[in-house]
């Protein structure tokens, strides 16, 4: 998930698994190295768009929702890392930009063992790596890199597995615990054994929190007294190199003239820009008034009322592109006692979970909060699109039966919860607090007292590994790969999922449907697991959301992607 909660990504987390993690560089770190060198003074939006419409040659800004929270996309499992890392670095294989097919990258070709265990990998040569201030490379990519990229966060006893903060994908997933070994066969070949087979280990491979770092770079740094620099000062093998990047304002790079395509005689697939720059712009609106302005070329994610009047009233010079969400948007639970006092787990109870769901208005919160264009009504795990998903019985709504199994549960009169919400600024929740008046109001007629309780995503985040006691509130997962196991890893997989609604069947569905290599009977596993979902109800889905981007008119072979980080390649501007 990209999410995020991904592969999806992890947006919100009632429950992680416990390992040691250090601590993350600082933000101001990261600018004060950085971003205050690379722009000389230039340390506002406001001084930023006029020095970018003087640049010689092409730059491609895009005004993004949202800002990473460092440049190490494998200890911020995000949205926004995502397509923050994605110019910078490259995985051994890929999804195709604006498809769903695994590409080679990084690996031009594999085999795998008869038994399903071993991944072979024939690498890339020749394939040059970034260079900045602190480091110039000696060498070019080899099977020392990948090695690097996965030990340093696999094994304990790395040289650099204290260095930053471990990889979230593998923290949420366990996927580093699948791997048995890893062999550099030669300075071009890489053999990856896992312990059983895995029917999306290609597609574990193709996330960004998944790329390929230069161990030489690491090693470089490690002897200078300065290991943390390899994750805040980024060197990688991508289209574009890091140039600087400042937490909730900007992160801005530069074409690579050596990328490994352009020098394979596919300058199409290389940088067409000589810079990129990534606005950090919170409100949709804003992000739509600076392409009408000329300041970005593209926004990401308008609003639904100015999809609704682009649809009604297209503009001159402005294109809106629109591609189905790889995403859902849903309510989530701790299960814990109602207070100190009160010793009953309403929460644990699928009868209560079910009220939930037949009380809450779907359909209401799709025309209210996506204006009934920028996303439908989800009644599983699995996003429209991918192969797998099969349509389960909506939970109607209604009240009378919702109330009918609150008493047989022993709620006749209803309970409080409390609803923690904060602004995830994402496809699938882009408005969270309309979204709760709505549910809230909906649980009301069924005795349900849900008092909202507002606070900043950070807040959240802080607050919910150390409550014992019952919540509700949003998260969701955008995908990195288009399986449905990829909506099922690290959200409702326990005990390392964070949903806290943990149930043997959907775990035992889980785990054949990953080693099931005939896709075939893989599918009917995950049919029968989405109809225990629904049954069970671990979380309750509400939005798949449709995702859009404005364009200014210059702006060429733009594409959607769905899974993993937005690529910048293959875009151009025109005269």
């Amino acid at each position: 998930i990209r999410a995020l909660v991904g592969t999806g990504r992890l947006e919100t987390s009632g429950r992680t698994k416990k390992r040691k993690l250090t601590k993350h560089a600082t933000n101001g770190e990261v600018t004060m190295r950085f971003a205050k060198a690379a722009l000389a003074g230039a340390l506002s939006l406001g001084t930023l768009a006029p020095a970018l419409a003087q640049a010689e040659g092409g730059t491609l800004v895009v005004c993004t929702p949202r800002s990473t929270q460092g440049m190490n996309p494998a200890q911020f499992w995000s949205v926004a890392s995502a397509d923050s890392a994605n110019p910078v670095y490259n995985r051994l294989v890929e999804i195709e930009r604006g498809g769903t097919e695994i590409v080679p990258a990084l690996a031009t070709a594999w085999e795998v063992s008869e038994d399903g265990l071993t991944y072979t990998f024939t690498l890339r040569e020749g394939v040059k790596w970034h260079s900045s201030a602190a480091f110039t490379p000696s060498r070019t990519f080899n099977a020392d890199d990948v090695i690097f990229s996965i030990e340093r966060y696999r094994d304990p006893e790395h040289f650099f597995h204290d260095v930053g903060g471990g990889n979230q994908f593998f923290q949420y997933t366990d996927f580093d615990e699948e791997i048995a070994s890893i062999e550099k066969l030669d300075d071009l070949t890489v053999a990856i054994t896992l312990k059983t087979p895995n029917a999306v280990f290609l597609e574990n491979l193709t996330g960004e929190q998944m790329s390929i770092q230069s161990a030489e770079y690491a090693q470089a740094m490690m002897d200078a007294g300065t290991p943390e620099t390899v994750d805040l000062d980024p060197i990688g093998t991508g289209p574009f190199s890091f140039v600087a990047f400042r937490k909730e304002a900007f992160t801005r790079y530069r074409k690579f003239e050596d990328y490994w395509a352009i020098e394979a005689g596919h300058p199409e697939k290389g940088a067409l820009v000589d810079e990129l720059v990534l606005v950090v712009t919170p409100d949709a609106t804003v992000r739509l008034t600076k392409v009408r302005s000329g300041e970005c070329q593209i926004a990401i994610g308008p609003n639904a009322a100015d999809v609704i009047t682009l649809k009604e009233t297209p503009e001159e010079g402005i294109k809106l592109l629109e591609a189905p969400g790889a995403a859902t948007g849903l309510v989530y639970f701790k299960d814990g006692a109602l207070s100190e006092t009160d010793d009953r787990h309403p929460i644990g109870d699928a009868r209560v979970r079910q009220a939930f769901s037949h009380a809450i208005d779907k359909e209401a919160i799709i025309e209210t909060v996506f204006g009934g264009v920028t996303g439908s009504v989800a009644n599983t795990f699995v996003p429209p699109g991918i192969r797998g998903r099969v349509e389960l019985e909506p939970y109607e709504r209604d009240i009378e039966k919702a109330k009918a199994l609150l008493a047989d549960a022993g709620y006749p009169d209803g309970f409080d919860i409390p609803f923690w919400v904060a602004e995830l600024g994402r496809s699938y929740m882009p408005n969270a607090q309309r979204t709760a008046e709505l549910i809230q109001a909906d649980l009301a007629e069924i005795g349900i007292n849900a008092e909202i309780v507002s606070m900043d995503y950070a807040e959240l985040r802080s607050r919910r590994g150390a409550m014992e006691h019952v919540y509700m509130s949003f998260s969701g997962y955008i995908m990195d790969y288009p399986h449905p196991n990829g909506a099922m890893e690290g959200m409702f997989n326990c005990p390392s999922g964070w949903s806290s609604i943990c149930d043997d069947e959907i775990d035992r569905l889980y785990a054949a449907g990953k080693v099931e290599m005939d896709r075939a009977v893989a599918d009917t596993i995950y049919a029968d697991m989405q109809a225990r979902f629904r049954e069970v109800l671990p979380v309750i889905p509400l939005a798949n959301p449709v995702e859009f981007a404005v364009l200014a008119p210059q702006v060429q072979d733009f594409r959607i992607h769905t899974f993993g980080g937005l690529p910048f390649w293959g875009v151009s501007l025109a005269e």
